[in-house]
C-alpha cells in the first residue's frame, strides 16, 4: 500500500503475464517500441537477448525479415507454433529491447520451470545492473 511517483519524462512498460502478439511479423513483434525501425545494431543486440533467453531457434527468422527489407503482408503463421512459455519469452524480449527506464513484469515467472527461472532471474539481474541488455558498457552511466 502507498504511492510511486514516476517522473512523467521516464518511458514505463508493463509486462503482462500473457504477451499480446500482433498479427505481424516477428521481427515487429520484437522491435515494438523501437523509436523507428530496426538498424543493424539493433538486429545483433536482438539476436543476442534472444540467444540469452534461449530462443536462438527464432533467430534465422529474424535475420530473414530484416534482410527482406520488406514488410511481410498477410497471415502470420509463425505464431500458431510457439507455446504459451514462448509468447512469454516474446514479451520479456520486446521488452528488454525496448528497454524503458521502468518495467513492471506481472508474475514474470510463471510460466516457467525452476531452471528457467533462475536463468531468467540472471537476466534480469543483469539488465537492471547495466541498466539495459547486451547495450554498449561504455555508455552504462548514460542510461537511466
Amino acid at each position: 500500500e502507498g504511492e510511486i511517483f514516476i517522473a512523467s519524462h521516464l518511458r514505463i512498460l508493463h509486462v503482462a503475464r500473457d504477451a499480446q502478439l500482433l498479427d505481424r511479423s516477428l521481427l515487429d513483434n520484437l522491435t515494438l517500441g523501437l523509436p523507428g525501425p530496426p538498424g543493424p545494431k539493433d538486429i545483433k543486440r536482438l539476436l543476442e537477448i534472444l540467444n540469452e533467453l534461449g530462443l536462438h531457434e527464432l533467430q534465422p527468422q529474424v535475420e530473414e525479415e530484416f534482410a527482406r527489407e520488406a514488410p511481410v503482408d498477410g497471415p502470420q503463421t509463425w505464431m500458431k507454433a510457439l507455446t504459451p512459455t514462448e509468447v512469454s519469452l516474446i514479451g520479456l524480449t520486446r521488452a528488454l529491447v525496448m528497454n524503458p527506464e521502468v518495467m513492471v513484469l506481472q508474475k514474470p515467472f510463471l510460466m516457467f520451470q525452476s531452471e528457467m527461472c533462475k536463468k531468467l532471474g540472471g537476466v534480469l539481474a543483469e539488465h537492471v545492473e547495466n541498466r539495459g541488455l547486451k547495450l554498449d558498457p561504455a555508455t552504462v552511466s548514460l542510461r537511466r
